[in-house]
């Protein structure tokens, strides 16, 4: 499924400012921040209620031809959209950078369990 989202509002009571952005299509989604662009990498915050099955749809869905993702977020954060390279963003703890060559829920939700799986092993010790 593609992402769609609509500029909403920008923080300014906090640093660093975020950018909030309404998204369409997913339920657990309302919205989401995005605090910046650097070296092309956008780093974006999941709401605290989204569930990573979820977040990875979006995640994917905003590489998608008919998603506005991109163009939107170029667009307020005022970078051409020939710059963008991808998403980065931390979930549980564990960091994600998503790129158009691993834009894929499947593989996000996998690298989701395999970091889970590693932090338990090293966590959880009898």
């Amino acid at each position: 499924m593609y992402s769609i989202i609509v500029f909403e509002r920008q923080t300014i009571y906090s640093e660093p400012h975020m950018f909030v952005f309404s998204v369409f299509n997913y339920d657990s989604i309302p919205s989401i921040d995005v605090e910046c662009i650097k070296e092309g990498i956008v780093k974006i915050h999941p709401p605290v209620n989204a569930h990573i099955n979820e977040f990875a749809d979006f995640v994917a869905g905003a590489f998608e031809p008919e998603s506005n993702f991109i163009s939107v977020v170029c667009k307020y954060l005022k970078v051409p959209i020939d710059s963008f390279k991808g998403i980065s963003f931390d979930f549980n703890g564990f960091h994600f950078t998503v790129t158009k060559e691993n834009a894929n829920a499947i593989w996000i939700k996998k690298e989701w369990e395999r970091q889970w799986k590693q932090y338990k092993k090293n966590t959880y010790k009898p």
